[in-house]
């Protein structure tokens, strides 16, 4: 008695999948259709981005020295910086106090050389003699040699004068030459921004000790240089000025408009790929390092018969008809990141799957869910 209720079971719990299997079969699978459509569309190719800064200058110390002060710490918060502002400042105290001996020299200097030269003054004086003397010889109250005699002492005192005056220009000179020498390694011990932008890295603690031609940090701009890399056989029909949208992938979904800026000349030889820069306006900071996609729109085609790019299956798409699943050879035209042009294989109307294409079978019955618009 048990063992006919088992087989009872059995026989109820079989019955209801084959029941099941068989109802199932008569039920149409629902897909997900877009109707082929004519309107503009966009022709434009994709490609990866990445995001660089307009501009970036690595900071390298002049002069050697302790440092005083850093205007960021190492690892610490990007800080934002004007053109010529001190970053690091380098101890100076050593060359001040040489600087301010210098400039006392030269004051010094310059109060002797208003003072006069003693040698001016008996020059004068000499000369004033000469003439007396020669007015003397004409009367032939002294002998032509004593005049000649002072003729030459007078000579000899102007040319002592001269390499007076000389020495005198050339101390002047070096004067001028040391005090500028010192001021421009004084101003060596100090790290400026070459540019308005932000520090973005420092390896550099006041109390270090920095020498010349050392790395301590880095300054970037505001202004973001976005690189697109494409392949050879898209940069057909681009050009300088043509608009672009950008995806970062740091910002979700959120579109950036951008512009070409300008294409780069040359191609990798290895991976068959031409970069193209973009210039990109936007109020909020983009971080450099970034990546996403970019699309630059070559032109816009009127008229085009238009289904979504995801309904593609290679060169093929799946229509309905019927209620019934065809495969559908097509020849493709214009694209970008939504859509395609379809230049032959379908008409107006035609009712393409567009979610999971390639779960369908061709011949497979189907009931449709339509989508009017997939942008």
């Amino acid at each position: 008695m048990k063992m006919s209720k088992n087989y009872f079971l059995i026989l109820v719990v079989s019955l209801g999948v084959v029941g099941t299997i068989w109802f199932s079969s008569k039920l149409a699978t629902e897909a997900v259709v877009a109707l082929a459509k004519t309107g503009p569309m966009r022709d434009s190719v994709t490609g990866n981005v990445q995001v660089f800064s307009e501009s970036s200058f690595e900071l390298r110390s002049q002069g050697q020295g302790k440092a005083e002060f850093v205007r960021m710490r190492p690892f610490g918060k990007p800080v934002e910086v004007k053109e010529g502002e001190i970053l690091i400042k380098l101890e100076t105290k050593d060359l001040n106090r040489s600087l301010e001996q210098a400039i006392l020299a030269q004051k010094t200097h310059q109060q002797q050389v208003e003072i006069g030269s003693a040698s001016a003054l008996q020059l004068e004086i000499e000369q004033k003699e000469l003439q007396s003397l020669g007015i003397l010889a004409q009367e032939k109250k002294v002998s032509p040699f004593e005049l000649n005699k002072k003729q030459n002492f007078v000579k000899q005192l102007e040319i002592q004068l001269q390499n007076e005056s000389l020495q005198w220009e050339e101390m002047t000179k070096n004067h001028e030459f040391q005090i500028a020498a010192l001021e421009s390694q004084i101003e060596k011990n100090f790290i400026r921004s070459p540019i308005d932008g932000k520090i973005v890295s420092s390896s550099v603690t006041p109390g270090d000790m920095v020498f010349g031609g050392g790395v301590v940090g880095k300054v970037i701009s505001h202004e973001r240089l976005i690189e697109v890399t494409l392949n050879e056989e898209d940069f057909a029909g681009i050009l300088e000025g043509q608009e672009a949208a950008v995806t970062l992938y740091t910002f979700g979904r959120r579109i950036f408009e951008a512009t070409v800026s300008r294409l780069s000349a040359t191609i990798d030889p290895n991976t068959g790929r031409r970069k193209l820069y973009l210039s990109i306006d936007s109020e909020i900071e983009i971080p450099t390092g970034g990546s996403g996609r970019a699309e630059i729109v070559k032109g816009v085609k009127e008229n085009a018969l238009i289904i979504p790019r995801k309904a593609l299956l290679g060169n093929s798409v799946l229509i309905v008809s019927s209620g019934l699943v065809t495969v559908r050879e097509v020849r493709i035209g214009a694209s970008n990141l939504r859509e395609v042009e379809i230049l032959e294989g379908l008409e107006p109307g035609d009712q393409v799957i567009v979610e999971t294409p390639h779960l369908f079978g061709d011949g497979q019955k189907v009931s449709v869910s339509v989508i009017e618009d997939q942008n």
